[in-house]
């Protein structure tokens, strides 16, 4: 565990607007791996690839919601028994030169990872109040599948580089619920980010980033007998930034 999770003390967190305790009672977590991956490099700057893992967690460690003496909602921290998390990952990096000659300078690069997680408690309840909703579900913040695909474009002659790329992550649990609350869900959000540069001379270059272009919400929900319902929306916003470089050597 962190200093922040195991210090037994309470403070304010602004921009989730709750309070954070941490839990001085928490073990360290052990974690074994298993990982087996295969790739095959086909051509320069190519790739492909595909990867298997287990993971096997003893006493993991998740953010939960505890309730306070006003029902006021409280994060914090706290050891489940074992977990386990499981997948396949594939990735692919691809020149599109040979769908044309016009396309050498341009490439395809995607990553998939799909995965399952279950974690196990000893016991539903215990006296602090706090209480967890099943005593199997998936791990705390982790996701069913993570998506990332970009489309790229390198010219060395002219000194000119742009990419577009599109990233998404499967629902997962934010917090643990508590008492007869349901577990909060962060949903899925489709994020999409371009940029370009330009070298401008041998030394120095111009570079103009955005991020968020779909400027979608980041919404929450909350697990609740009678269906689930909204915990928060939040909006980021788009981020528009441009840089200047200089290159000393």
């Amino acid at each position: 565990p962190e200093f922040r999770e195991l210090a037994s003390f309470t403070y304010f967190d602004f921009v989730a607007n709750e309070l954070v305790q941490g839990n001085p009672e928490l073990t360290r977590s052990l974690i074994n791996n298993y990982d087996f991956r295969f790739e095959n490099f086909a051509g320069a700057g190519e790739l492909y690839a595909v990867g298997l893992f287990y993971k096997d967690f003893n006493d993991p460690i998740e953010q939960i919601l505890v309730a306070s003496s006003a029902f006021e909602p409280t994060r914090s921290y706290r050891n489940a028994k074992s977990a386990t998390t499981y997948g396949i990952e594939l990735e692919l990096r691809k020149s599109l030169g040979f769908v044309s000659s016009w396309l050498n300078e341009f490439s395809f690069v995607s990553n998939v990872t799909l995965m399952k997680s279950n974690i196990q408690f000893e016991e539903t309840n215990n006296n602090s109040g706090e209480t967890f909703q099943e005593n199997e579900r998936p791990l705390q913040g982790q996701a069913e599948y993570i998506i990332n695909f970009g489309l790229y474009f390198d010219d060395i002659e002219s000194g000119l580089n742009t990419s577009i790329v599109y990233n998404k992550v499967g629902q997962q649990i934010s917090k643990v619920g508590f008492g007869g609350l349901g577990n909060v869900i962060e949903m899925p959000k489709d994020l999409l980010d371009f940029s370009i540069s330009k070298r401008l001379f041998s030394v120095l270059s111009l570079k103009l980033t955005i991020k968020d272009l779909l400027n979608q919400d980041k919404r929450y929900i909350q697990q609740a007998p009678g269906g689930d319902k909204p915990y928060e929306i939040n909006r980021i916003g788009r981020s528009f930034s441009v840089g200047l470089s200089y290159q000393i050597f």
